[in-house]
């Protein structure tokens, strides 16, 4: 079990900076619970990609990421692979998607023989998106966040077979995810941003 953050945010926040980081520091913790092996982080403006080992809370400089436009986040307890920092999602693909599952891939181990081997199973979930292939190949759980080369202005949100993942929009500030909706409803409340919830649609 891991964890996935981040939110997107409109050109001018109309809350500060400082509710912001409370918020994502309330994110941070509340995924932390789910994974404390690893972490990572991705700020597609100016493509920052960030891996540590270690819990999220130890290594991560909240106020910076808070002073960001777009984030993806993920906190690592890991089901294949070791723990390193390079294991740590997010992962940068070699077609340029950078990308975070949260889930098992079940089959990686088959899917290691048809496409080559992986370290971490959720690398043959994320190289199936950038592909374009067939995803019912892939025998998975989870949820996934990813953002396209060349398209840094949009990150894509999926949850597929009973993986979690729920959303937070606040007009006038923007989007918030986490894995939890608990976590992301303490989140809101702490930042004093009054949102609307979402679960992500499956599929």
């Amino acid at each position: 079990m891991c964890g996935v953050f981040g939110f997107d945010l409109v050109g001018s926040p109309r809350v500060s900076r400082v509710n912001i980081s409370i918020a994502l520091a309330a994110l941070a913790i509340g995924n932390e619970e789910r994974g404390s092996q690893s972490w990572g982080s991705y700020v597609p403006e100016g493509d920052k990609l960030t891996k540590a080992l270690g819990p999220i809370t130890e290594g991560v400089n909240i106020k910076a990421l808070a002073a960001e436009q777009r984030l993806i986040a993920h906190t690592r307890y890991a089901t294949a692979g070791a723990i390193t920092a390079e294991n740590a999602h997010p992962f940068r693909l070699a077609g340029g998607l950078v990308g975070q599952h949260n889930g098992v891939v079940y089959n990686h181990r088959e899917l290691d023989k048809a496409h080559g081997k992986e370290e971490v199973d959720s690398i043959h979930l994320l190289r199936c998106i950038e592909e374009g292939r067939d995803l019912a190949e892939i025998e998975a759980y989870g949820s996934v966040q990813f953002v396209r080369p060349g398209a840094p202005d949009s990150i894509y949100l999926g949850r597929f077979n009973g993986g979690e993942l729920s959303v937070a929009k606040v007009k006038g500030v923007g989007v918030f995810w986490s894995s939890t909706l608990s976590t992301l409803l303490r989140a809101m409340s702490l930042g004093s941003m009054d949102a609307t919830f979402y679960e992500v649609k499956e599929g």
